[in-house]
């Protein structure tokens, strides 16, 4: 129905590449459709956890898009350990505000873009970060 894009989105850089949503009718929730949660303040720190990132992505490098939905659960690092590993590959460097995760065998993919990094604590899911 509607969507409200960042005011501050970068298309150079795609910093800020997040939007509100409002859907033309109300979702109903069942055992296969829920909420997450989102994290307590804007201070909550996640490095050193382990998330979990689910998606519709390739499987692998130019590959087609799997039937199922795929999960898989990364480290998080700290900003100093992603600038270490990726530098400058990020248009406009890795900055504060970021929150870098992955792992070298296993890691999100091309399709998964915008999809949400969650970390479960009691059972109840905290999405901390968009693919």
């Amino acid at each position: 129905k509607r969507v409200v894009r960042h005011k501050n989105f970068d298309m150079r850089t795609l910093y800020n590449d997040i939007a509100i949503l409002t859907l033309d009718s109300p979702v109903t929730f069942s055992q296969t459709i829920r909420s997450v949660c989102l994290p307590q303040g804007s201070q909550a720190r996640f490095e050193g956890i382990t998330a979990t990132v689910i998606g519709w992505g390739s499987l692998r490098e130019n590959g087609p898009q799997p039937a199922v939905l795929q999960e898989v659960n990364i480290p998080v690092w700290t900003n100093t350990e992603c600038r270490l590993k990726y530098g400058n590959a990020a248009p406009g460097g890795i900055v504060e505000h970021f929150l870098c995760a992955g792992r070298a065998t296993k890691d999100s993919c091309s399709g998964d873009s915008g999809g949400p990094l969650m970390v479960n604590t009691g059972g109840k899911w905290t999405q901390v970060g968009i693919v």
